[in-house]
């Protein structure tokens, strides 16, 4: 792109910013974000600098990688496909409360029973699709009967953050995530030496336990909505049921590629899940600092506008692509180059060899070059999301699912561990191009002189 043109996309970007209530929200909550997701961004880093990298560890991930597995198919869609339906209900005048208190009396119910079979399976599983030792698979079973609470709580924290999303009241879930984190690292570093591993375990449960608490009370103190919980059911909560029934299945698929890649890292070299752990950790940060505040108000604004009879032009959501999309390239092209510089700056300081930061490194370079295709992909969901299209969801999730296990077996045999992170990176850019399959269906518009609006 000639300088000229350069200067003049980012003073239109500029020019717009200026006018447009989206971008004000989108930056203010991506710096809550920043100040509450930064605290969480060093719990992995404080892991890695006291407890390094070791068999203990790659048990630890483990686990926890299944313990998050089952809290996101629900806390994820919840905080997602809760906002179209509540911006429906405040539309209609509906009790907000009573529909949030129904989602999380019965998610306690589902997860609680998701986890207990997950306790019962672990061992007979372990031994049959991993290859962690006898002292590894207890390990795990051990920390798994620990965190299994985690699951309830983060599906709590999200239904109640999505709620205050869906009112436009973004500072709080964006700000708690750093109570969280502070808790969270106190607990694992005053108990570290007595507990081992099983501080971080307990340390996380704790974090999680006191920023419901937080949420709560500012749920309360607001004044927006009154929450109690609730198992009844009526037609509205049954809609939100069998439609956000699809994306917990779709979700299911696309969140297990993360347990996937660590059951395949066992089959590799000892250590192989902690370093795949902390690369994927380490990507977090670009992609976290791009989607999490934007996505956020991007999800919120659409569904009230939907539902206020303010819907967005299929074209407006495909100017908004097209003018993200450089910036993406330019963000992707600095992470990649200053991988090394990172990687060295947030673990070179603690019990991490030489040899296990570059492979960090290594890996983290290959996460990085999935992100334009991860971002444009999610703003694309949440369009689908505004829709209820659970459907295009679920095939989509089953998608990816499917093709990153082949694409990791195949990568794998080529390069070893760094084909994981090389199989999430091709399998992004095939997701990204389906999704924007299922979106044409309906649109005709092309990146120049698009009139809808989306902003």
């Amino acid at each position: 792109m000639p300088i000229k043109g350069i200067r003049l996309y980012f003073a239109g970007i500029l020019s717009g910013a200026s006018r447009s209530s989206f971008v004000r929200d989108t930056v203010s909550t991506t710096l809550y974000v920043l100040i509450g997701k930064g605290a969480g961004f060093l719990i992995p880093f404080f892991i890695a600098a006291w407890f390094g990298v070791s068999s203990g560890m790659d048990a630890f991930f483990f686990a926890y990688a299944v313990i998050f597995f089952l809290a996101t198919i629900f806390s994820a869609v919840v905080e997602s496909v809760s906002v179209p339906f509540i911006a429906e209900a405040r539309a209609r005048g509906e009790d907000v409360g009573l529909f949030v208190g129904r989602i999380l009396g019965t998610s306690a119910i589902g997860v609680g029973a998701l986890s207990a079979a997950a306790l019962l399976a672990a061992r007979p599983a372990l031994t049959v699709v991993s290859r962690f030792g006898p002292g590894e698979v207890d390990l795990i079973t051990i920390i798994l009967a620990e965190t299994a609470p985690l699951a309830i709580l983060l599906v709590w924290t999200s239904a109640l953050s999505g709620a205050l999303n869906a009112y436009g009241s973004f500072r709080a879930p964006a700000l708690s995530p750093a109570f969280r984190a502070a808790v969270t690292l106190a607990f694992i570093y005053a108990m570290k030496d007595d507990l081992g591993v099983h501080a971080i375990a307990w340390g996380y449960l704790a974090g999680e336990a006191a920023r419901l608490l937080i949420l709560f009370f500012i749920v309360r103190r607001s004044g927006l909505l009154r929450v109690r919980l609730a198992v009844s059911w009526d037609s509205r909560f049954r809609e939100f049921l069998r439609k956000s029934s699809l994306q917990v299945a779709g979700m299911s698929l696309a969140v297990l590629s993360p347990l996937v890649d660590r059951v395949m890292a066992s089959w590799l070299e000892p250590n192989s899940v902690s370093i795949l752990e902390y690369s994927e950790k380490l990507f977090f940060i670009p992609s976290n600092l791009l989607s999490m505040g934007f996505l956020t108000v991007l999800l919120s604004k659409w569904s009230n506008d939907h539902y206020n009879d303010r819907p967005v032009a299929n074209s407006g959501v495909l100017r908004l692509i097209c003018i993200i999309t450089p910036m993406l390239l330019v963000f992707t092209l600095a992470f990649f180059i200053f991988g090394g510089f990172l990687t060295k700056l947030v673990y070179g300081r603690g019990s991490i060899s030489a040899d296990d930061l570059e492979a960090i490194t290594l890996l983290f370079g290959f996460y990085v070059l999935g992100l334009p295709a991860i971002i444009i992909g999610h703003v694309l969901a949440r369009w689908m999301l505004v829709l209820k299209d659970m459907a295009a969801l679920f095939k989509i999730g089953a998608f990816k699912a499917s093709a990153n296990a082949m694409l990791n077996l195949v990568f794998i045999y080529y390069t070893g561990l760094p084909g994981i992170a090389l199989s999430s990176t091709v399998t992004a850019f095939f997701t990204m191009a389906l999704y924007y399959l299922y979106f044409k269906k309906t649109d005709k518009g092309v990146c120049i002189g698009l009139q809808g609006k989306a902003l």
